[in-house]
């Protein structure tokens, strides 16, 4: 998630939209006096002074925000491990303004071929999918679990009166063999058995759902560019909260944790009380991709 800083450890988090190009020169009718097209002034833009200072300031931290979060990722050589942090660091304007797909595609045939786990994945992707929950940056660049069909929200889209407006009664009558007593009703006596028999619906109206389902392109889980995709996620992230966490003890301000997302949350808590966490470090995220922010109390 991205944020505009307008002061100290004050950010006002944003969901992820197309990039606004507010530098569009002003357009004059071909009848009016042409001449030089001054651009708009972006409203949010910062000083410059101030802009490259921000800049400074999270260059610094990637750094230490790579080599820890590096540590945690096994099956990749040192040597190569170097390379990509270096092409990070060196590329971190790029990688400031989120520009994770981009990213992905630049460094990972570095590591493609090799069989690499990232420690931090390993733990939390089988947790997230049992209680249920992601992270923000799961939810952006690597979900972890593959699409689901779920009968029961489906059918809530179908209504026994609809039901022969989707197939016949001949097609209805094959899908319930398990109910004789349904072979001599006609549609109208069919209907209102639907209504009063929730197995015979079910027989007729999921195979329906499991064929509309079948034609469909799904999500199939995670691979391992989107699990390096979250790694440069979460190391942006660090990289900021870095950041951030060190604007604020400059001027002796207390730190307070703020979240968007209510699974943000309620995971940052969890990871606080879960000491198999395989991140030990103090700064944050603990979790890849969590999206949290911080201000001043």
């Amino acid at each position: 998630m991205r944020f505009f800083s307008f002061a100290i450890g004050v950010k006002k988090p944003a969901h992820r939209r197309a990039r606004i190009n507010f530098l569009t020169p002003t357009k004059r009718p071909e009848t009016e006096e042409k001449t030089e097209a001054q651009p708009e002034k972006n409203p949010f833009e910062l000083p410059e002074d101030v802009s490259r200072q921000l800049e400074k300031e999270l260059k610094q931290h990637f750094p230490l925000a790579i080599q820890k979060t590096f540590d945690l990722v096994t099956g990749i050589p040192d040597d190569v491990k170097k390379t990509l942090a270096d092409r990070i660091a060196s590329e971190y304007a790029i990688f400031n303004r989120g520009e994770y797909k981009y990213m992905t595609e630049q460094l990972y045939p570095l590591i493609e071929n090799f069989d690499w786990k990232w420690a931090e994945w390993e733990f939390w992707r089988p947790l997230c999918i049992k209680r249920r929950q992601y992270t923000n940056g799961m939810r952006i660049v690597c979900f972890p679990w593959a699409d689901e069909l779920d009968f029961d929200y489906e059918r809530t889209e179908y209504d026994p009166d609809n039901v022969f407006n989707i197939m016949t009664l001949k097609t209805a009558k094959e899908r319930l063999s398990d109910f004789p007593e349904t072979a001599s009703m006609k549609k109208s006596e069919l209907i209102e058995f639907f209504k009063t028999n929730e197995k015979a619906w079910e027989a007729v109206i999921d195979p329906h759902i499991q064929a509309k389902w079948d034609r469909k392109k799904h999500y199939e889980g995670p691979t391992p560019k989107m699990v390096f995709c979250l790694m440069l996620d979460t190391i942006e992230r660090r990289v900021r909260y870095l950041r951030d966490a060190d604007r604020i003890k400059r001027i002796n301000g207390q730190i307070d944790a703020r979240f968007s997302f209510t699974y943000d949350c309620e995971l940052f808590a969890y990871a606080k009380r879960n000491k198999n966490n395989p991140w030990k470090e103090d700064f944050g995220p603990a979790i890849p991709g969590l999206d949290v922010y911080l201000s001043m109390k």
